[in-house]
């Protein structure tokens, strides 16, 4: 940002190249590829939680990859500051729309590394107002509920992120609905319901994170993404309670390799000591 020598402002952004997540994932085939890919698509969204921002309109049409893998989260028109002071102090306002001083509060923008802090005229979006896209919208924000949100509205629409990873089609219901609140909250239930080869524990992965309550959800994008990084180094899911079985079988796929030379040692000594019987 800076002014030009007739006193015009000017401010200056970040040339990117890449293709859109929804275009990109017609290159990402396996598995573990695309949930190292939702891996890097966290943590910009984790780092602007940290800093007070809510992204609130996360989707794969926001989502680029660069030519080297790089993840950048795009279009932060719909953000809100978090525990914002100007909104605090106006909660007893109109419950329909924001008055005109609302529209023109004056907010603190936080504080960025390498960036000066500013102040900045920032629209105060009314509670009421709803702001997003129907299959990634938090119920509760489709419900315009705005006071309400927090990081687990991005968490909701993360858990959506993932679902299409997964299967590539976005929540049900989400164009067909007759309103956004129950596209929300009808696809929230049954993220696995587009394939069934979608793995049980990332399908409880998605059910967590897409929770219409959301005290159900994950409390952080870092829990989300613990998640799925155990679910990649073979770990339990804190999300899937599994039974006896069910840990046999993810130590088995964890260490196949060992336990299949056990088994073999344990086969040849079965077959020696039934040879010297004869």
């Amino acid at each position: 940002m800076g002014t030009l020598a007739d006193r015009r402002v000017f401010y200056t952004m970040k040339f990117v190249e890449g293709r859109r997540l929804d275009q990109h994932l017609e290159h990402v085939r396996s598995l573990p590829d695309r949930l190292r890919l939702f891996q890097r698509i966290c943590e910009p969204v984790a780092f602007a939680h940290v800093r007070g921002v809510l992204h609130r309109d996360l989707k794969p049409e926001n989502i680029m990859v660069g030519p080297f893998g790089e993840v950048l989260v795009m279009d932060w028109g719909l953000a809100k500051i978090l525990h914002d002071p100007a909104e605090t102090a106006g909660a007893a306002a109109s419950e329909s729309t924001p008055s005109a001083e609302e529209s023109s509060a004056s907010t603190r923008l936080p504080v960025l590394p390498g960036l000066p802090s500013v102040k900045a005229s920032q629209p105060q979006t009314g509670h009421g107002v709803v702001l997003g896209t129907p299959g990634y919208m938090a119920p509760e924000q489709a419900r315009g509920e705005v006071k309400r949100l927090d990081e687990r509205a991005d968490v909701f629409a993360l858990g959506a992120i993932l679902r299409f990873l997964l299967t590539t089609e976005t929540a049900r219901d989400a164009t067909t609905a007759p309103s956004p609140v129950r596209a929300s909250s009808e696809s929230a239930a049954r993220p696995e319901a587009a394939g069934s080869a979608v793995p049980r524990a990332l399908a409880a992965v998605c059910a967590k994170a897409m929770s219409p309550d959301p005290n159900g959800r994950y409390a952080s994008v870092q829990e989300l993404a613990a998640d799925v990084s155990n679910y990649l180094d073979g770990l339990a899911v804190s999300a899937y309670p599994e039974g006896l079985f069910g840990k046999l079988a993810r130590l088995f796929a964890r260490h196949r390799t060992a336990v299949l030379l056990v088994l073999g040692y344990l086969l040849m000594r079965l077959l020696l000591l039934a040879w010297q019987r004869r």
